[in-house]
């Protein structure tokens, strides 16, 4: 990537830290790297300019994920964070932090593949002056979809979200959909959200609410809001039929 923004990177635990780094610099971002976020803004000092996408860890000794984002949005306002924690489901406090920030989440453990692509998808300005409704998950969950017309639903195709949210998902099509459309989509929640949405296989209607800069590794990424979220009932063996258009690749 040409022009990569710089990453202000910040993990308390060396080997991960070092390893994400490797990631970053591999994908072409410039990284600044702090162990927690008093070092942070220490490595910064007062010229916090440079620093366009914040990538830190939640939990850590002497100012944590959050403090350190609040503090950096004062001398950074634009800058983008993606919060990366191990402790979602299992910290209360970790959970309400992260549905108050409204920021974009990053799930350990994680692969370098996901890892990068939650990175550069900050980038993609869905985020850009729109303040999310609800905490984000950075997670590839494999979906059915379809256009539901006047003229009666559009046959099943294959997605994926590239992120996901109790309120609506960040969808990767396989064409161009019409801002406004209602869309009838089948996915299984992962476990982050599957208190909000339910453990097992939902039916969701969703209406387009914005298309999202495409890539040429993903050319149409479109904004979803969900309107209804019910159990899936026997729509499983869709994922089994011929029928289904595989033009959209899922990604692994």
């Amino acid at each position: 990537m040409e022009n990569c923004p710089t990453v202000l990177l910040v993990e308390n635990d060396p080997v991960i830290r070092q390893l994400m780094v490797r990631y970053l610099i591999q994908a072409g971002f410039p990284v600044i790297e702090a162990a927690d976020g008093a070092d942070a803004l220490d490595r910064i000092g007062p010229d916090s300019r440079s620093i366009e996408i914040l990538v830190t860890d939640v939990v850590m000794p002497r100012k944590d994920g959050f403090t350190l984002a609040a503090e950096l949005a004062k001398r950074v306002p634009d800058a983008r964070v993606l919060f990366v924690t191990g402790h979602a489901h299992d910290m209360s406090r970790v959970r309400i932090g992260l549905e108050q920030s409204r920021c974009h989440v990053l799930l350990k453990p994680f692969t370098s593949r996901q890892f990068v692509a939650a990175v550069q998808g900050l980038l993609n300005s869905q985020l850009q002056g729109v303040q999310p409704r609800a905490i984000r998950f950075v997670e590839a969950v494999p979906l059915l979809y379809r256009v539901v017309d006047q003229d009666g639903s559009q046959s099943w195709r294959r997605g994926l979200t590239l992120d996901i949210s109790r309120t609506g998902l960040l969808l990767e099509a396989a064409e161009p959909l019409p801002v406004g459309a209602t869309a009838e989509l089948v996915f299984e929640p992962p476990v982050s959200l599957a208190d909000e949405l339910g453990a097992g296989e939902v039916d969701v209607l969703a209406e387009v609410i914005r298309r999202a800069p495409g890539t040429p590794q993903v050319p149409y990424p479109a904004a979803v809001r969900f309107l209804s979220v019910r159990p899936a009932g026997g729509v499983r063996a869709l994922w089994a039929l011929d029928s289904v258009s595989r033009d959209t690749p899922l990604r692994h």
